[in-house]
């Protein structure tokens, strides 16, 4: 007759050989027990990217029904032409001297006069380089939120909330530079934020070109790099110290 000793190692036994079969290890915590599930992990940011690409051709196939004609696109591509052509002697707008004004944000009307030579100046084509330009500053939004500390999850969600903004969409489907900006002006946070964090110099003056390059693209860049200093007093909190 067998001693209880002996049913108890058998027992042991057989649920040693049960945890290999399925791939379990004593003291494995429930969330790393090394299951196989039949389905991958979704990924926040993956999620993210698959709905906003999901949404991509409802935005192209409207892009040139609503507006039908925005009074900013076309200013923004006349002050490219001047800045391209400087002997012009026409423009949408004059300076006291009766030539043709030249804007104080000058660096994306260039960039979408230079669009419009490569690609067409159709409504569509230089409405395309605001939409990919919006595309481009949700992913930065996410990336900046993110670093604020907020979960995966949370980003995601808010960076959702920012591409199907009703402004947003407004701005970009009329082809105008606040898209474009906001994306400069994230990115340019957001290397101010990891600037303060790991202490680099480097990153700090990326920041500043990066901002300077927002201030030149649209006014709109005025107000959205009022985040930086909420990076400086996210950091700070973080560290415990005003001194970073």
């Amino acid at each position: 007759m067998r001693q209880p000793q002996e049913y108890e190692h058998i027992h042991k036994l057989r649920i040693h050989s049960v945890t290999r079969m399925i791939g379990i290890r004593n003291n494995a915590k429930p969330a790393a027990m090394g299951l196989h599930l039949p389905f991958p992990r979704i990924r926040p940011l993956a999620s993210l990217l698959t709905i906003m690409l999901a949404s991509v051709p409802l935005h192209i196939a409207t892009l040139t029904l609503s507006p039908p004609v925005w009074i900013d696109e076309i200013m923004i591509l006349d002050y490219g032409r001047v800045l391209c052509e400087p002997n012009t002697h026409w423009g949408m707008t004059f300076n006291a001297y009766r030539t043709p004004a030249y804007p104080l944000t000058p660096l994306y009307c260039y960039l979408d006069w230079k669009w419009g030579e490569w690609f067409g100046f159709s409504p569509f084509s230089i409405r395309m380089l605001a939409t990919l330009s919006a595309f481009a500053s949700t992913i930065l939004f996410y990336y900046l939120i993110s670093s604020f500390g907020l979960s995966p999850w949370a980003s995601s969600f808010s960076a959702m909330a920012f591409w199907f903004d009703d402004i947003l969409n407004g701005s970009f489907h009329g082809g105008r530079a606040d898209a474009f900006t906001l994306g400069l002006a994230f990115a340019a946070c957001w290397a101010w934020q990891k600037s303060l964090v790991r202490h680099s110099r480097f990153l700090s003056f990326f920041s500043g070109l990066i901002a300077g390059a927002a201030v030149l693209s649209w006014p709109t860049a005025v107000v959205t790099l009022i985040l930086a200093p909420f990076c400086y007093l996210v950091t700070a909190i973080r560290a415990r110290s005003w001194y970073i």
